[in-house]
């Protein structure tokens, strides 16, 4: 993406947010999330750990990542044994009465209609990150030594095995390795070869992702528009005057974000140049 064309469309109103797009879109979200409608409790996302309803048969649905695989037998297991970490969503009866059950999953569907402009997209990425202490080169040196030895095929053996031992409850991975000359298991080989992938929403540059909590991560907007949401979900913002708010957010906070992104007004008027310290805000 030219994020330079990106913002010059922002700044030109070729793309905006009050519109009835935008209001259409946090109605849909609505229908599941705003407290009225009955589907969440007040206060939800403060809410503890929730996942033992699901465990206990109680949820009927729960949106998760590839870790559900590996971890969910695991997961039951642990709520069973007193392991669980939180199992404050139930009771201690009922937790104890945990057992494994057939689960199924399926993708994010795509949706049809006049402000759908493409199909769904997921989180389809690696995960994992690494930070390594500034210390003393001799230190350093032994931490990079291991990260080069986790990373090789020896290494990652090691670790998945240990990640996969049905006795290691705490364990499991989320999804196939991207290392080289490393297998899983057939069994797991099967069941995460059988996953349909849709798309990566998150690909770095990606234009929707920069606008959809607040703009490129600049803190100011993301923080106002966090008490939005709320809000909207509470009842006490109408969809039509979130989309008309979060117009207005963009606009009362445009020279700071420009600021953050380490752009200038006149570099907006150049989208065929990239100024070579733009901060590329965002979470990766």
């Amino acid at each position: 993406m030219n994020v330079v064309r990106h913002l010059a469309a922002l700044r030109d109103k070729k793309i905006t947010f009050d519109n009835e797009c935008t209001a259409d879109m946090m109605d849909q979200i609505g229908r599941i999330f705003k407290i009225e409608n009955g589907f969440v409790p007040e206060g939800f996302l403060g809410l503890k750990d929730s996942y033992p309803l699901f465990l206990t048969g109680k949820a009927a649905v729960r949106q998760d990542t590839g870790r559900i695989f590996t971890q969910f037998e695991k997961d039951v297991k642990a709520l069973a044994e007193g392991a669980y970490a939180d199992p404050s969503a139930v009771t201690k009866d009922q937790a104890k009465a945990a057992t494994v059950f057939e689960i199924g999953t399926f993708a994010f569907p795509s949706i049809e209609g006049k402000c759908v402009q493409g199909k769904a997209r997921a989180n389809e990425l690696p995960s994992g990150y690494l930070a390594i202490p500034k210390k003393d080169r001799k230190q350093n040196d032994l931490e990079v030594d291991f990260v080069m030895f986790w990373i090789s095929p020896q290494g990652m053996k090691i670790y998945l095995d240990n990640r996969l031992d049905p006795k290691n409850l705490q364990g499991g991975i989320q999804g196939p390795t991207i290392i080289k000359r490393v297998t899983l298991p057939e069994k797991w080989q099967k069941i995460l070869g059988s996953q349909p992938f849709i798309g990566n929403y998150e690909k770095p540059g990606a234009p929707a992702d920069k606008v959809a909590r607040g703009f490129w991560f600049y803190e100011p907007t993301k923080r106002e528009w966090a008490i939005m949401v709320q809000d909207f979900f509470a009842g006490k913002l109408s969809a039509k005057d979130f989309a008309m708010k979060y117009q207005k957010l963009l606009e009362d906070h445009w020279d700071g974000l420009l600021k953050y992104l380490n752009f200038t007004a006149e570099d907006i008027k150049h989208p065929e140049k990239q100024p070579p310290g733009w901060v590329a805000g965002g979470p990766y």
